[in-house]
């Protein structure tokens, strides 16, 4: 029961660097993921947030513009503000200026309104109404911050002032009230009150109202066109809400943008899987050798590479803000140099990098299934492997070799002193041993009477070599298995003595050691004989 738990930790921790790379890997491409999902939510955030601070409480408001600006008492502007189809007119005067400051320059619409409207004010951050007594402006913290100019701090203005029958631009300073919480800073605030520093008191070339109550808003579109004055109408959230559109419209491109990263994340986890299966292939054997299901198998690899999942998820999160951070101050300050956005990561953005994340890398083991169900387990246990050199097992193989090339010497020698008018060569738990000086005949072509099953679990230093004891040469080559081809007659078994390997592969002193015979062509000293 605790397999699934221990186990998969013991894994990752026995190759660290396989593991730390992997974890690199999938974390740049979730790094990626949470890139582009949080700059589409801080986009998209910006974009509402516009909308609510042009919109407040009457999101119907319309915005009439006319053509030039018109005496609050002229008949032009008396006709658009007593129309039927509109309730609870108000004046506001809108201007073309420039804010100067911090070695930058940019353009903005300062439209002056009134303050203390029941209608609509610029609220502040805080959600404060701004003192209309004040000769200032509000405007947004993305223009503040790249004026360099904080709240009660002073702002230079160029516009347009009216001069006679015409118009020139000057410059004046106005201090800086607040920010509004709006995400362009193309939209900057006064208080009507202040509008004789343009020269354009009692004026106006805007008008906010609300539909009539039965009144649809494409009605009283149409409706006010036919006014004289009238260049267009159009609703308060319109900037903002087309602003929005377009993201909307270009969120197939977000969406390809996190299904190739999550696709990427999941190759790595894929592939990640596919080696540790193969380096770990003889422990899958062993563990179905011994009666393991195959879904706990699974069970073991999908935890493990939860783990991975987990650390790479926590790792792209925080490279992922990094870089959303980067994008948004460096990117955007090029791109939209206009848009106010703010690196902010939704909950629901986090919650779904965290389950995609770790639940992509997790399954990913799954799509092994095939390769563990057709393993060809005792293929995949006949495998052995070269221990390292030095090593504790190393040495314990090297000194059951030897002593195993030295027991097949005694008994080979006296075999030979039984039968050795025969001229026949003995071999012993895989050691051959001949009479001096005879030649080793081919054998290859002569039909194979047993199959050796003794040889034990030993590296090529366990034998190999020609060695001499008491006037007998010893070749002796030891192997995992082999055939080895004898005389007719049936083979002598021995009965094992302690301390001769044999039996099971691998396992010395089990089992039953098989002696086999193979010819020798006759020397010429025993035909002499």
């Amino acid at each position: 029961r605790r397999q699934p738990g221990r186990m998969p930790l013991r894994t990752v921790l026995r190759a660290p660097r396989r593991t730390l790379l992997t974890v690199l890997g999938i974390g740049a491409a979730i790094a990626v993921l949470v890139g582009v999902m949080g700059a589409l939510d801080a986009f998209l955030g910006a974009a509402d947030r516009s909308e609510r601070a042009l919109t407040a409480d009457h999101p119907e408001r319309l915005i009439v513009e006319l053509d030039t600006a018109y005496p609050l008492d002229s008949p032009v502007f008396a006709a658009i503000a007593g129309f039927p189809s509109l309730t609870r007119p108000e004046p506001a005067t809108r201007l073309r200026a420039s804010l100067v400051g911090a070695g930058v320059e940019f353009g903005v619409f300062l439209e002056f309104v009134d303050f203390e409207s029941a209608l609509w004010y610029p609220a502040l951050r805080d959600g404060k109404r701004p003192d209309p007594r004040v000769p200032g402006v509000v405007l947004a913290e993305k223009a503040g911050r790249d004026l360099g100019v904080e709240p009660g701090g002073l702002v230079l203005v160029r516009l347009a002032r009216r001069d006679g029958t015409g118009f020139r631009v000057v410059e004046t300073e106005l201090r800086l009230v607040g920010f509004h919480d709006g995400a362009f800073r193309t939209f900057a605030y006064a208080d009507r009150r202040h509008l004789e520093i343009a020269r354009l008191a009692g004026t106006a070339n805007q008008l906010s109202a609300l539909p009539a109550p039965g009144a649809s808003e494409t009605d009283v579109r149409r409706a006010l066109f036919d006014l004289r004055g009238v260049a267009s109408v159009q609703s308060a959230a319109a900037f903002a809400g087309t602003y929005s559109e377009l993201l909307e419209e270009s969120a197939g491109i977000f969406t390809l943008m996190q299904a190739a990263a999550l696709g990427l994340a999941g190759l790595i986890a894929f592939n990640a899987a596919g080696i540790s299966a193969d380096e770990r292939r003889r422990e899958h054997a062993t563990m179905f050798a011994f009666g393991t299901p195959l879904w706990r198998v699974l069970l073991t690899i999908v935890v493990e590479h939860l783990l991975i999942g987990a650390l790479a998820t926590l790792a792209g999160l925080a490279a992922g803000w990094v870089f959303l951070r980067w994008l948004v101050t460096t990117i955007t300050q090029r791109t939209a140099p206009d848009l106010g956005v703010s690196a902010v990561l939704a909950p629901g953005t986090v919650a779904t990098v965290i389950a995609l994340g770790v639940l992509v890398v997790a399954l990913a083991p799954l799509l092994t299934t095939r390769r563990l169900r057709r393993m060809d387990i005792p293929s995949t246990l006949r495998v052995m492997e070269s221990p390292p050199a030095g090593s504790d097992r190393a040495r314990r193989l090297l000194g059951v070799g030897r002593e195993r090339v030295q027991r097949a010497q005694q008994l080979a020698h006296r075999r030979l002193l039984v039968g050795g008018a025969a001229q026949r060569s003995v071999e012993v738990h895989g050691v051959s041993v001949a009479p001096p000086h005879a030649p080793r005949v081919d054998v290859a072509g002569l039909p194979q009477v047993a199959q050796h099953r003794g040889g034990g679990a030993l590296g090529d230093a366990d034998g190999a070599g020609d060695l001499s004891k008491g006037g007998v040469g010893v070749s002796g080559d030891v192997r995992e298995r082999g055939a080895v081809v004898g005389d007719q007659r049936p083979a002598r078994r021995l009965r094992p003595r302690p301390g001769i390997p044999g039996g099971t592969p691998g396992i010395p002193g089990r089992g039953r050691s098989i002696v086999r015979r193979t010819f020798r062509a006759p020397c010429e000293h025993h035909a002499a004989t």
